[in-house]
Parts: C-alpha cells; sequence; structure tokens
C-alpha cells in the first residue's frame, strides 16, 4: 500500500495474520459479537528506524 503523509510517500505491507473466531463475547445493540483469537503474538515487533520531522529514531 502507498502512503503519503506531510509530502513524503512511503510504502506499506500489513502482514498477514490468521484469525480465528471464538466465543460469544457479549450483545452490544442488539447484535450477538464474538471474540476473535490470532495465532500470533502481536505484541512483538521487530525494532526499526522511523523518521520523523528529520530526526531518525529507533522504535
Amino acid at each position: 500500500m502507498k502512503l503519503l503523509f506531510l509530502g513524503e510517500t512511503y510504502d506499506h505491507e500489513a502482514p498477514a495474520v490468521d484469525v480465528k473466531e471464538g466465543e460469544v463475547g457479549g450483545k452490544y445493540r442488539g447484535v450477538w459479537w464474538r471474540v476473535h483469537r490470532t495465532s500470533v503474538n502481536l505484541g512483538s515487533h521487530q525494532v526499526s528506524d522511523l523518521k520523523y520531522r528529520g530526526v531518525t529514531y529507533r522504535h
């Protein structure tokens, strides 16, 4: 996906995540909703070099 922010263009590829539908979580405005579980721990990510207003930093 090509994105544009403050005149700078960049590409972003969102990771594909396998999602499994779980148990019923509750009812909201008359509609039942379900909990969705991922098989991947989304809390961990790679360290990457980023730039904000010309300043490079690591995240």
